[in-house]
């Protein structure tokens, strides 16, 4: 195996773990900052850098021509494509609404989470097959632990705090819409790792 291919392997590497450790993060209500009349999640820092990871081991597996065309094809011939219509749509009738900035930041978030979130996800956890799409296990294991361990830490913090409301510790999540959003998301891996032979 050469270095070349060495490298690329360890910026994937390092694009799964940063993409995961964003999933980890982005339940805890806390570790947010403002930014105008929004609070915005530092999970979204780790899930751009491993977009950038994503694209730059891309590029030098494939090359630039490939990739776009592999980007095309992860927005246009997947599910994804109802949310970029979705976003375009926003992003077009945005400056005539009756908040136009508002809109227009509630755009680029959505733009931001489907590339960042959605599109580097496919990339990282999926490779596309002769036979379709194929899920790579152990890619996904690392995300699948760190969404287990942050479900855990999160379910066991607000129980703590239901039976001791003078606990020091702080809540990490302060809406429990927000915590069962986030169960919810990730039940689909739970479901997974259950009904799997092995």
């Amino acid at each position: 195996m050469t270095s070349g291919v060495k490298l690329t392997q360890a910026i994937r590497k390092g694009a799964v773990w940063l993409w995961s450790l964003g999933l980890a993060l982005i339940a805890f209500d806390f570790l947010s900052l403002p930014f105008f009349d929004w609070r915005v999640s530092i999970c979204y820092f780790f899930f751009t850098l491993a977009t950038l990871l994503v694209a730059w081991a891309e590029k030098r597996e494939f090359g630039t021509r490939i990739f776009f065309y592999r980007l095309h094809d992860v927005l246009i011939y997947s599910p994804w494509k109802y949310l970029l219509l979705y976003f375009l749509w926003i992003s077009l009738f945005s400056p005539f609404t009756a908040q136009p900035f508002a809109s227009l930041v509630h755009a680029a978030n959505g733009w931001l989470s489907l590339v960042a979130v959605g599109a580097s996800a496919q990339f990282l956890f999926c490779e596309r097959t002769l036979s379709g799409l194929v899920l790579l296990p152990e890619r996904l294991k690392l995300a699948f632990v760190f969404y287990c361990v942050t479900v855990l830490l999160a379910f066991a913090n607000s129980v703590a705090h239901l039976f001791l409301p003078g606990l020091p510790l702080p809540i990490f999540v302060n809406q429990q819409a927000n915590l069962f959003l986030y169960f919810s998301v990730g039940l689909p891996f739970l479901l997974w790792d259950f009904v799997k032979d092995g």
